[in-house]
């Protein structure tokens, strides 16, 4: 990974003071949609919105690290869970609206990392108090290594700016903790459970900065609650193996690693293994092995779904490099209830969640806020893997929200095909907003206890108490989708609700083996009834249903489909009541984008002009498809015939491997 680490560019004082003027007058509005209160933490990652030089400057094109928002700041996922900003230059800028609670004199604890130390920022909020401090960065050892720096501050009341102006590249920041005069209290000690040991009473006992381990190899009975506890450094609760026999830092877990885990064991009706408490923080479950023996539990409970107070939600809370499991021959209902904020799921395995008699699901949220970061895992499940909405949430107008879902593999196991437990679908949005779907693998599914879509994008009201349900502002990118009965269910919108499905972008993903004679239901890639802005763009398909796209119910505004290769079938385009093509986007899609497009095995007079329609597969020109080699080759008719100039389809390259 690319840093700059050079300390040549200051940002000098008049630069400085024509900045502070420049950022009073800025028109950015809160990320959230309101001022975020202080005393508290903001997310670095959660700066306002407002675009280049309105919300921030960055003197460079694009997200360098690809994650959480499509802007021009640096984001990456962060080793303490959520994002931070990196690739940070001298003069760059980010804005936040905040609201400070009462005047007064507090500490700003920046939470910070830089190899090289040497680096500097401003840390300025333009209240009545109009302040600037100048912010030092020391060396804390690598990109990754966290260290809090504190500046004393004194504001004014009211909603107001904090802007954060980098004086110089060489470090990345995390989060900026507005409270008291004294520092967040952290003890680093380590204490060792032995096997049959109190395990509770360690975690009560524990202090901010403290680790837990446990014995590998050893079981700890019973039902453990993770309480409330001050500061902001984590308590980590972990195997007691050298890290040199454990997945190193950004390695999935697999049950291979089981002999060097601690396994933690509940079984008592309607309570999880592992519970946090209400507004519990900063906590940390590192190589862990969980389960239950009470098939009907969830295995991981953060946030039990009760609470009408956003500020009770758990938060801060990480599952990194942990195997969840339920019984192979019984099954479990839940791995992890994810109703919580700013948590983050990642490297882990989390497998056998499968039932009869309910929906199952690898991670459910319904009552969390997010953000959320659920990348490079396992996921296995019978119901839906995963699943945000499909309950009321108990706190008004919440809807999950930035959602990174990336590097997972999900997937379903082939030998439940037949058996009793109850399936439904891989991805399933019934409330959920500004979620990326990233370079992620989906497989192995069929039509059982529903038609067999294996993405749903429905919002829902499930309960009749949430109209404010919501999917919206959905990037699919870069996935690669196979074996499947079909692609995606989108429902424009649910009696129950009173919004619409908008913005849902899926762009560079290859679907292949989305077959009706293999998995049942429509072998379609998509079913839409109704929603606003639905992008298909560069992307390979692979069906065997009648149609390719089917529409029903009502209209889509702004639909977009460019620059794919799909086969005709019977009708590539089609919809209820209409004819084949440019009849069904007329009725269907009214105004719609539609070009440069290849369909295999079409008549060119049912579309519209500017496509293509190579009468066999094999005038395409792919690599090797018999192969699974699915990129053009060099003599494709097609390489260069997208509406960017590049390949039509699917860039392969960008793929998970």
């Amino acid at each position: 990974m690319r840093r700059r680490v050079l300390y040549g560019s200051v940002v000098s004082v008049a630069v400085l003071l024509l900045s502070t003027r420049q950022f009073a007058a800025s028109a950015s509005t809160p990320f959230s949609g309101a001022a975020p209160a202080l005393p508290g933490t903001i997310l670095a990652a959660n700066f306002d919105n407002g675009g280049e030089g309105v919300a921030y400057h960055d003197t460079t094109a694009g997200n360098s690290g690809g994650a959480f928002r499509s802007t021009g700041v640096d984001l990456e996922a962060s080793s303490e869970g959520g994002f931070d900003i990196g690739w940070i230059d001298a003069g760059e800028w980010l804005n936040y609206t905040v609201n400070v609670g009462a005047a007064g004199t507090y500490t700003a604890h920046l939470r910070v990392a830089s190899p090289n130390g040497g680096a500097s920022l401003h840390i300025g909020f333009n209240g009545p108090s109009n302040v600037w401090k100048v912010v030092a960065v020391p060396r804390t050892g690598g990109w990754q290594t966290w260290t809090t720096v504190d500046v004393p501050v004194t504001l004014g009341q009211g909603v107001q700016q904090m802007t954060l102006l980098f004086d110089t590249p060489g470090m990345n920041i995390r989060s900026v903790t507005v409270g008291g005069s004294t520092p967040p209290t952290s003890s680093g000690h380590t204490v060792t459970v032995p096997a049959g040991g109190d395990l509770q009473g360690a975690i009560d006992a524990s202090q901010p900065g403290d680790t837990i381990l446990l014995i590998p190899g050893a079981t700890y009975k019973g039902i453990f609650k993770l309480p409330v506890k001050g500061g902001s450094s984590y308590v980590t609760i972990r195997s007691a193996a050298p890290d040199s026999s454990l997945p190193a830092a950004g390695v999935r877990i697999t049950p291979a690693s089981r002999a060097q885990l601690p396994l933690i064991l509940g079984g008592i009706a309607g309570s999880p293994t592992i519970a946090a408490s209400p507004g519990a923080h900063h906590y940390r479950l590192q190589f862990l092995e969980i389960a239950s023996t009470y098939v009907f539990n969830h295995i991981v409970e953060l946030g039990d779904g009760s609470s009408h107070d956003r500020s009770l939600l758990p938060h801060d809370l990480v599952i990194d490099r942990c195997y969840i499991h339920g019984n192979p021959t019984s099954g479990q209902k839940r791995g992890i209830a994810l109703n919580s904020a700013s948590t983050s799921v990642i490297n882990s395995y989390i497998s056998e969640i499968k039932s009869s008699q309910d929906d199952a699901q690898a991670i459910a949220s319904w009552n969390g806020t997010g953000p959320f970061t659920i990348e490079n895992n396992y996921l296995e499940a019978a119901g839906e893997n995963v699943l945000f909405g499909g309950a009321d949430p108990a706190i008004p107008n919440l809807v999950p929200s930035d959602i990174s879902f990336r590097f997972n593999y999900v997937a379903k196991n082939v030998a439940w095909k037949g058996m009793s437990w109850t399936v439904k679908n891989l991805f399933e949005l019934k409330n959920g907003q500004r979620v990326v779907i990233d370079r992620n693998v989906f497989e192995n599914h069929w039509a059982a206890a529903q038609s067999g879509y294996a993405i749903v994008l429905t919002p829902v009201n499930q309960g009749g108490t949430a109209p404010w349900s919501v999917v919206q502002q959905v990037q699919f990118t870069n996935n690669i989708v196979r074996h499947v009965s079909s692609g995606f269910n989108i429902l424009g919108v649910n009696p129950g609700t009173n919004t619409v499905t908008n913005n849902i972008t899926v762009r560079n993903n290859l679907f292949y083996d989305i077959s009706k004679k293999t998995w049942g239901g429509a072998g379609q890639l998509v079913l839409t009834q109704g929603g606003r802005n639905i992008v298909f763009d560069h992307n390979t398909v692979f069906t065997d249903g009648s149609s390719v796209v089917y529409a029903d119910g009502t209209t889509v505004s702004g639909f977009v489909f460019t620059n794919n290769i799909l086969p005709d079938n019977a009708w590539a385009i089609m919809g209820s009541g209409a004819g084949e093509g440019s009849g069904t986007l007329a009725l269907y899609y009214p105004g719609a984008t539609f070009l440069r497009n290849v369909i295999i095995g079409a008549n060119s007079s049912s579309y519209p002009p500017g496509n293509f329609f190579p009468a066999i597969l094999s005038a395409v020109g792919f690599a090797n498809v018999s192969a699974g080699d699915y990129r053009l080759s060099s003599t494709s008719p097609y390489l260069k015939s997208a509406t960017d100039g590049t390949a039509v389809g699917c860039n392969i390259a960008a793929l998970p491997k």
